[in-house]
């Protein structure tokens, strides 16, 4: 990934955000879109899940494995 740093108002501006934001540049033009960082969340902000609920509760009862099982799985092999 690219990283660009940008100037502190530009950062100011972007930190109050909780939305996607698209970015334009003086002519107008697109350059892309920010989508804020949201700390402990692996969903985009602004973006709903893309499981309906039938498919959240059937994976709520799947069984699940601890860390150690699954190093133990792949040392097994």
């Amino acid at each position: 990934m690219t990283v660009i740093t940008i100037d502190r108002s530009t950062g100011d501006k972007l930190r109050g955000v909780n939305e996607p934001v698209q970015l334009r540049d003086e002519r107008g033009e697109v350059l892309g879109e920010f989508r804020p960082a949201v700390l402990g969340s692996n969903v985009d902000v602004g973006e709903e899940c893309p499981l309906d609920e039938a498919e959240l509760q059937r994976r709520e009862q799947e069984e699940t494995l601890s860390t150690a099982d699954v190093l133990r799985s792949l040392e097994a092999r």
